[in-house]
């Protein structure tokens, strides 16, 4: 059983799903709702107020924050410590805003909530391209992503710095005065074909409106023949009245700078369960392969890869878990004798082994705070093989039969030694049994903790007797007037 253990535990730790830090559920939402060319003080009259009032009715909801600007609301949402299932919470949260739909002034954009959070990317990429605008870069950058999603254990890949296309039309008052229409009017049959979402601030004097396309329209070119009536009853197509154009969002919502340059970001999450140093490197490969693809002028920059550092801090941390292994045994056989010592020390490795197996089953991954467990634990887990080792010295020091000093050994110390391993679990046990985000954030602690100290005592009162029988060197048979003089010395009697 021991063998195979220790096989297992191997063959588990080579590919042992790891990350820097465990994970914590977030538990916050975003409520947004906009309606572009309202006042600060109308928007929270009219958008704030009675969204604040459909959420407050949700018992589960701890806090809320709302930022109001002009002509948009948001409103950060956060749940309970103790609400379990936050998926069946979001879902009521979007009925209840829902409600809002008839309070709200016709042309209100939302509500929509947001609960997409807590993704940890273990790779941002720039992609710079000079010369080059937004809209020459959209299509490249798309295709990227599209070939990352092609890599196994790709979760997400979000994009940063592309901006939003617009339809422009550049109007020409001459053209419409001719033709009997005035901006406002064009703009009306648009809005009654439901091809411009209601709203915004458009720019008559700078001959200037951004459009919002949806519903009827499907491309630039059948915007560009949209039927247009005139006064006298006329059909003319828009592109006669108007210059239509497509271009990036001025000025930009989100803007991603990379040394100087303008940049589209790529943000690469990994799905949890994975080896973050092998996705790593199955990443890393993927990104020299379409580098190579991608068009002239176009060129990736890592700017953050999370398996490197991860990769750093486990190698601190397994040192730091190998010279505490190293520590223990050569304390074991300074005290106790090399024999007995690696006797003792033999549970060590099993005992880690043990625990990774118990980890892999439940899903914790190797991170921080469960190795930290480890380093903690390994202090405490001799003291069980200690205790059985030196009782089966003592017995074969009096001259009990070897196999019976090892049967009686683990006999007769099996529920002491439980007891004083489950008094150290339940004093980490409120680490596990907490509610709030810091006790998720340390229940790996308790839980490895745990973990360890059993299956320190299950080998100690197994592995150990069995090693002991074999190698335990038996001492020289004391009489009982010697043993009771041992008991008679000046130092146990001052004791």
């Amino acid at each position: 059983a021991s063998f195979l253990i220790l096989l297992a535990g191997v063959a588990t730790f080579l590919g042992f799903p790891s990350q820097e830090e465990p994970s914590v559920t977030v538990r916050d939402a975003l409520v947004s709702v906009s309606l572009p060319g309202l006042s600060t003080e109308r928007t929270e009259e009219l958008l704030a107020r009675p969204l604040e009032e459909r959420i407050r009715e949700l018992a589960e909801i701890k806090n809320i924050v709302t930022t109001v600007q002009p002509g948009r609301v948001i409103v950060q949402v956060t749940a309970y410590d103790t609400i379990k299932d936050l998926r069946l919470l979001w879902q009521r949260l979007r009925a209840k805003v829902s409600e809002t739909n008839g309070v709200f002034p016709a042309g209100t954009q939302g509500p929509f909530v947001d609960d997409d959070f807590g993704r940890v990317a273990v790779a941002s990429v720039a992609l710079t391209a000079p010369g080059f605008t937004m809209s020459e870069m959209r299509a490249p950058i798309k295709r990227l992503r599209n070939q990352l999603y092609e890599l196994k254990g790709v979760d997400q890949v979000e994009l940063y710095g592309l901006q939003d296309e617009r339809i422009y039309l550049d109007f020409d008052h001459q053209t419409l005065a001719a033709a009997g229409l005035s901006p406002q009017q064009l703009l009306q049959q648009l809005q009654n074909r439901n091809l411009i979402a209601p709203g915004g601030n458009p720019v008559i004097g700078q001959q200037s409106t951004t459009l919002s396309v949806s519903g009827e329209v499907l491309s630039l070119d059948q915007l560009r023949q949209f039927p247009v009536q005139l006064p006298g009853g006329q059909m003319v197509a828009l592109h006669d009245l108007t210059r239509i154009s497509v271009s990036p969002v001025d000025p930009p919502e989100t803007e991603a700078i990379y040394q100087g340059q303008d940049a589209v970001v790529l943000a690469v999450s990994m799905q949890p369960g994975l080896n973050v140093q092998t996705f790593g490197a199955a990443l890393r490969k993927k990104l020299g392969e379409l580098e190579q693809q991608l068009p002239a002028g176009f060129t990736l920059h890592i700017v953050t890869f999370q398996s490197s550092v991860v990769q750093h801090e486990m190698n601190k941390m397994y040192h730091v878990m190998a010279e505490t292994v190293v520590i223990v045994m050569c304390v074991v056989m300074l005290f106790l004798g090399w024999r007995t010592g690696l006797v003792v020390g033999v549970i060590v490795p099993l005992t880690i082994l043990s625990t990774l197996l118990v980890m892999r089953s439940l899903g914790i991954e190797l991170q921080t705070v469960s190795i930290a467990a480890i380093i903690l634990a390994l202090g405490l887990l001799v003291d069980n093989g200690i205790v059985i080792a030196e009782d089966i010295e003592r017995r074969l020091h009096v001259g009990e039969d070897r196999r019976r000093a090892c049967e009686e050994a683990g006999r007769t110390l099996m529920i002491p030694l439980l007891t004083s391993s489950l008094v150290i679990v339940l004093a980490f046990s409120p680490f596990f049994l907490g509610q709030t985000s810091t006790n998720e954030y340390l229940r790996s602690l308790a839980i490895v903790l745990a973990t360890t100290l059993i299956s320190s005592w299950l080998l100690s009162i197994t592995v150990t007797p069995l090693l002991c029988f074999y190698f335990a060197k038996a001492p020289a048979v004391s009489g009982a007037t010697d043993n009771a003089d041992e008991y008679a010395s000046v130092f146990y009697l001052g004791y």
